[in-house]
């Protein structure tokens, strides 16, 4: 059988046909399948932000001095803060004096006290006072207290101080965040 002879039957000319046209079909959806075929988008590697080091901002230099105001009813309270030098550096003194008011004017006595603690990065340092000097005011008794702590820690992040004044019957305290 030659290749014309081929031509000349209809049954394998059909049946070629069909062939050919399934072959086609079978193609055309495979192609079209593919397209649908969704690659995943590329994945992209999230890095970390760089952290940025620690800015450190300067505070104020030298003696820096608070006034305190707190609730006016309260008769004991501490109402001054003075540190000298703000900016104290490792291995050097910090002197704190404070003022305390008592409105009752009630004596001084051995339960009257001021105590403080340093809080600095590390290290939390605890100093008390002495008494420099009390003298009436206004209907009132003003004491001023005088303490110092020697810092041995950098206050990059923290400083601060808590003070507590005490007398016989009453105590009031104070936190100074200056950092």
């Amino acid at each position: 059988m030659t290749i014309n002879d081929f031509w000349k039957k209809p049954i394998p000319f059909w049946l070629a046909l069909l062939v050919l046209v399934i072959i086609c079909v079978i193609v055309l959806f495979m192609v079209n399948s593919a397209a649908k075929i969704s690659f995943p988008e590329p994945i992209e590697i999230i890095k970390k932000p760089k952290v940025a080091p620690l800015e450190i901002v300067p505070i104020a230099s030298g003696k820096q001095t608070y006034e305190i105001i707190t609730d006016s009813s309260q008769k004991f309270k501490i109402i001054e803060v003075e540190l000298d030098p703000l900016d104290v550096k490792q291995g050097e003194t910090q002197i704190v004096t404070v003022q305390v008011k008592d409105t009752e004017n009630k004596p001084i006595t051995q339960e009257n006290k001021v105590e403080a603690m340093a809080y600095t990065d590390n290290i939390s340092t605890p100093f008390s006072f002495s008494l420099k000097k009390a003298e009436d005011a206004d209907l009132a008794t003003i004491t001023t207290w005088e303490g110092f702590w020697v810092c041995e820690d950098t206050y990059d992040i923290i400083y601060m101080m808590t003070i507590k004044a005490k007398s016989a019957i009453e105590d009031h305290s104070i936190d100074l965040t200056f950092r």
